[in-house]
């Protein structure tokens, strides 16, 4: 969404000379050797991955094949990577199964936006992503095992000189790191939940 938002304003600006750069909300610790550190497991699962994407922008639900598609991959891609299980798949048989279910709200600086783009930038805005990915899992049986859900979001300022951090904090690099982590610390919990079954 962030992609479209920056496009959008960039539009609107009618001007290549506006820019907007995301921050990451960091509400989650950083993947790294702490969280991965369960992974070595004399037993390693394989899981089967179902996601699901939503978007609830401004009180209007959508949802679309290209964000579930991006989505799907991103899902299957961290909990690869993560190291945790034996295999990860999209479907079949597995040791357990991941119920991933990806909601996309956010929230704005309202009538700035606007005033942003008559002014082409000079006066800043701000929009604000939250991203609520609840997480079921459940084993080989169908009986659940765990269930909770990760949170973080990211926020794009859209101002006329914020072109020039374009290159290095632009929405679409932000978004794929914020989803990424948020799908390496719900692999590290489904691990935990799959290892007490073990």
């Amino acid at each position: 969404m962030k992609t479209f938002l920056c496009g959008s304003f960039l539009a609107l600006a009618g001007a290549p000379s506006s820019g907007c750069i995301s921050v990451a909300g960091d509400k989650l610790p950083e993947y790294g050797p702490a969280l991965a550190r369960g992974g070595e497991r004399r037993n390693p699962k394989t899981v089967a991955l179902t996601t699901n994407w939503r978007a609830d922008i401004s009180g209007a639900a959508s949802t679309s094949s290209e964000a579930s598609g991006y989505f799907e991959k991103a899902a299957l891609d961290a909990f690869e990577r993560s190291g945790s299980f034996r295999g990860v798949s999209s479907g079949g048989e597995a040791d357990a199964y991941v119920e991933l279910d990806m909601l996309n709200t956010g929230r704005s600086s309202g009538a700035l936006v606007l005033l942003c783009g008559f002014t082409f930038g000079l006066i800043p805005a701000w929009a604000t992503d939250e991203y609520h990915l609840s997480v079921e899992v459940l084993d080989g049986k169908g009986r659940r095992l765990d269930e909770f859900v990760v949170e973080d979001e990211m926020t794009t300022y859209f101002q006329l000189f914020l072109l020039f951090g374009m290159p290095f904090a632009s929405p679409g690099s932000v978004v794929h790191k914020v989803h990424e982590n948020m799908l390496l610390n719900a692999a590290a919990r489904v691990r935990e939940a799959v290892g007490r079954r073990a």
